[in-house]
């Protein structure tokens, strides 16, 4: 089943997480608390202005697209939801992919090519052309993101002078069943990571001895998964695990 239609009351962070932000080895670190941050150097993305709601909710979906559990947990209140520990199970499955792309590639060469529909879940497609179109509106120390017909599907906090996707608000705007629906959502994600991770033990183990037999074993361990709900509509590709 779609994602987005499943969870789509959740937040439309669900389009902006699409927001392709792989985060690579080598990367600058964060400055200290009390420091300036320099500005960008000339030609490089300056990245999500956080001053604005709008922008702490692109940096949110980002930091999830790229499987970075740090950076998701300081943009938010509200880590311990039900609506939050869907999205860092989203991130666990962007850094187990990364994890098996990683060690599949170190094992059997750059010709041993992943699947789109495997490959997609650690590079998440762009988010979608309507994401400049949510309208921001602010009251007070409260913000929301709405869609065109009104919808809110983004609703933060500001919080010590820094605005915050506000989790828990999600949570209460929830509408009967759809904490039923995260929590198993987070179950077939979470059984989907623990797949990756088993078979990419079994790779650096050598225990596969060709790039087909590899990619065989975590179709098998992932593809529920990928069936139910990372069909059409996220992946933008036919999804054959399985």
């Amino acid at each position: 089943m779609n994602i987005f239609i499943r969870i789509g009351a959740l937040l439309l962070l669900m389009g902006a997480l699409c927001f392709f932000y792989l985060k690579r080895p080598g990367a600058a670190p964060q400055p200290q608390a009390g420091t300036a941050t320099p500005p960008p150097a000339a030609g490089e993305d300056a990245g999500p202005d956080l001053s604005t709601p709008k922008g702490v909710a692109l940096a949110f979906a980002n930091a999830v697209a790229a499987g970075d559990e740090d950076a998701m947990s300081k943009l938010v209140i509200g880590n311990g939801t039900h609506s939050y520990a869907y999205y860092a199970g989203v991130a666990e499955v962007v850094s187990a992919e990364h994890v098996f792309e990683m060690a599949l590639k170190s094992r059997f060469g750059d010709s041993c090519e992943l699947p789109r529909e495997i490959e997609s879940l650690g590079h998440l497609p762009t988010m979608p052309a309507n994401f400049d179109e949510l309208k921001e509106e602010i009251d007070g120390d409260k913000a929301s993101l709405a869609d065109a017909s009104g919808h809110v599907g983004v609703r933060l906090k500001k919080v010590d002078g820094a605005w915050k996707v506000d989790f828990y608000a999600a949570d209460a705007a929830s509408e009967p069943g759809e904490t039923e629906d995260k929590d198993k959502a987070r179950e077939q994600i979470a059984a989907a990571r623990k797949g990756f991770d088993q078979v990419s033990t079994k790779l650096i183990e050598g225990k596969y001895t060709d790039c087909k037999t590899a990619i065989d074993a975590v179709k098998e361990a992932i593809g529920p998964m990928v069936k139910a709900y990372f069909g059409a509509g996220i992946l933008s590709v036919p999804v054959t695990a399985g």
